[in-house]
């Protein structure tokens, strides 16, 4: 079967929830806005993941929370535990066990076996915030006990590089920099990284305020399709 209508019927239920988004913008607060925008988010790729899942018949089951992951799943998600050493040379008192840093992830792919896929869901990414998905990347590679993917997921970037008023890289050189630094010293999983709209994010022209909204680019929504369509055969 062609995937082109597939495509379509995507790329109209994605627009359609982002003037959705849209219509909603004016009525919050600030915190409101940016819990919203990240929940539509994880609704745009929910509707690509869930259309390939279902073209295959895959048994494979994705998740948008870690609360609903089965329990065996959970406890294994990778956390850093401090040694007892560090903690008394450094006079640490704990509040509670789970004290220390947990790293989060916004979604998982999940076989009989092991999460296939750890998902992050942004509206936007910029410099800081990369090097963050980066560390919490090479966490998966180096405390959970499987090999398994690191899916980066986004409307719009705000790391590229531009040129005369024109983005040349979606992904700037900096950044790329920071990923082959890590893959060559084999800090990283395997990564893949999506990004539904063109341009880059301007921080006064907010795509969730309808007067400044984009829709998605359809080839950028068939790549992020196909890519699923094809792990998931």
């Amino acid at each position: 079967m062609s995937s082109d209508p597939i495509i379509k019927k995507l790329e109209e239920k994605i627009n359609n929830r982002i003037l959705n988004m849209n219509q909603n913008f004016n009525l919050k607060t600030s915190g409101e806005k940016r819990t919203s925008k990240g929940n539509y988010v994880v609704d745009i790729y929910s509707y690509i993941i869930d259309e390939a899942i279902k073209n295959t018949n895959s048994d494979l089951k994705f998740y948008t929370s870690e609360t609903s992951l089965p329990e065996k799943e959970k406890i294994r998600i990778p956390k850093i535990d401090m040694s007892e050493e560090y903690i008394i040379n450094n006079n640490l008192k704990f509040e509670d066990k789970n004290d220390g840093y947990k790293c989060s992830y916004d979604g998982f792919l999940l076989s009989k076996d092991k999460i296939e896929i750890f998902f992050e869901f942004k509206a936007f990414v910029e410099n800081t915030m990369w090097k963050r998905c980066l560390f919490d990347a090479s966490m998966i590679k180096q405390l959970y006990p499987e090999d398994s993917i690191y899916c980066m997921c986004m409307l719009e970037s705000q790391m590229g590089n531009t040129k005369n008023g024109e983005v040349i890289r979606e992904i700037g050189i900096k950044n790329h920099s920071l990923t082959f630094y890590m893959e060559n010293l084999n800090l990283l999983p395997q990564m893949q990284i999506f990004i539904l709209m063109d341009g880059q994010r301007k921080i006064n022209k907010d795509i969730a305020d309808l007067k400044f909204t984009k829709e998605v680019n359809i080839q950028k929504v068939a790549k992020t399709y196909n890519f699923f369509l094809n792990f998931l055969s």
